[in-house]
């Protein structure tokens, strides 16, 4: 018969210090993970807010060039459409034919020329909120017309030229993650925060 002997003082790994070791790679493995969704998330926000600011420049552009649609420069300048949204948003790039210096979504046709429909990139990313300087107690509104005005670019925010500035507020959904575009009424500078 033989015999087994065990040794005490052999280097090895107890079932203790195993486990030990397991729960500290699943806990990093789980803050990776959620680490990684939150970077995808806020990169696919930031992408929208620059896609977004790059819209209303070309609008701006449009107008400082003095392009033409249909052979005629818009009476009303160029502009951008929004709707706050939590699902399917656009943006709508439109030349305005009427000087109202707001986009005729009624029958677009009729005044307004539709340049190009702009979806979100990512379907969670949602318009939040719209954000104007209005008196207290005044709600603010739900849709928002950004109209640049040849030959000098003069903002027209939601037909007029009162207001100083206006906020968009781009979400992602289920997250708290935000950015907030401002476009300045006077200087035509477009920040994102």
């Amino acid at each position: 018969m033989s015999t087994i002997k065990y040794q005490k003082n052999k280097p090895g790994f107890t079932i203790t210090e195993l486990v030990v070791a397991a729960g500290i790679i699943a806990m990093i493995s789980v803050m990776v993970v959620v680490n990684f969704r939150g970077a995808n998330q806020k990169a696919a926000l930031d992408n929208e807010a620059e896609r977004l600011s790059t819209i209303l420049r070309q609008a701006n552009i449009n107008s400082l060039i003095g392009l033409t649609v249909a052979g005629a420069r818009p009476v009303g300048g160029f502009g951008l459409h929004l709707v706050t949204c939590a699902t399917d948003c656009f943006y709508w790039l439109f030349a305005d034919g009427d000087s109202d210096h707001l986009y005729n979504d009624i029958n677009p046709d009729e005044d307004d020329t539709l340049i190009q429909r702009f979806g979100t990139l990512d379907d969670n990313v949602y318009i939040n909120q719209i954000i104007l300087p209005l008196p207290v107690g005044q709600p603010q509104p739900a849709s928002l017309d950004l109209v640049f005005l040849p030959p000098q670019g003069l903002v027209f925010i939601n037909g007029a030229t009162t207001y100083s500035e206006a906020q968009i507020t781009l979400g992602f959904k289920n997250t708290s993650y935000t950015k907030v575009i401002t476009l300045d009424s006077k200087s035509g500078r477009i920040n994102i925060e």
